[in-house]
């Protein structure tokens, strides 16, 4: 079955009254752009994160590059920093978090930090790639700020 222009899969038994279903948007998004640095965007971030309870009708994805094809359930956000390439989708549900912080984030910032530490713990981000992208980010010096705090932060 096809989920998106040059990626296919292959579902499992049918459900008896919804029939065959397609993979989740973030998994085709995921896989078909791989490298691309895409992650949830904007406050799409915090739901993605499980820092609110808000579930968005259609993900917002950050990608790095042109506007790449139409995936159902996703609408795209460009961003023009290439060192987002080298992060995860993880890592940029991070970055986009902090960027937009406190906005659509139902935690407040001690839940943050927790979230970030799990999320160190399992190797599942690493701060110093997301350093590296933050050093990078234009016109952002209150992203660079909210990321010194975590850090500090993380390291009490």
């Amino acid at each position: 079955m096809r989920a998106a222009q040059g990626l296919y899969y292959k579902s499992g038994p049918a459900d008896p009254f919804f029939g065959k279903r397609r993979p989740a948007p973030l998994d085709t998004a995921a896989e078909l752009l791989r490298g691309r640095g895409v992650g949830p965007a904007d406050a799409d971030a915090a739901a993605f994160l499980g820092l609110t309870s808000q579930v968005p009708p259609r993900w917002r994805l950050a990608v790095v590059g042109s506007r790449p094809a139409d995936i159902d359930g996703v609408d795209w956000v460009i961003r023009k920093n290439p060192a987002r390439t080298t992060l995860n989708m993880t890592e940029v549900a991070v970055v986009e978090l902090l960027s937009t912080f406190p906005y659509g984030v139902e935690a407040d910032w001690d839940g943050v930090i927790d979230r970030v530490r799990d999320l160190q713990e399992n190797k599942k981000v690493r701060l110093d790639r997301i350093g590296d992208v933050v050093a990078m980010e234009r016109r952002k010096p209150q992203l660079r700020e909210k990321f010194t705090r975590l850090v500090t932060d993380l390291d009490r």
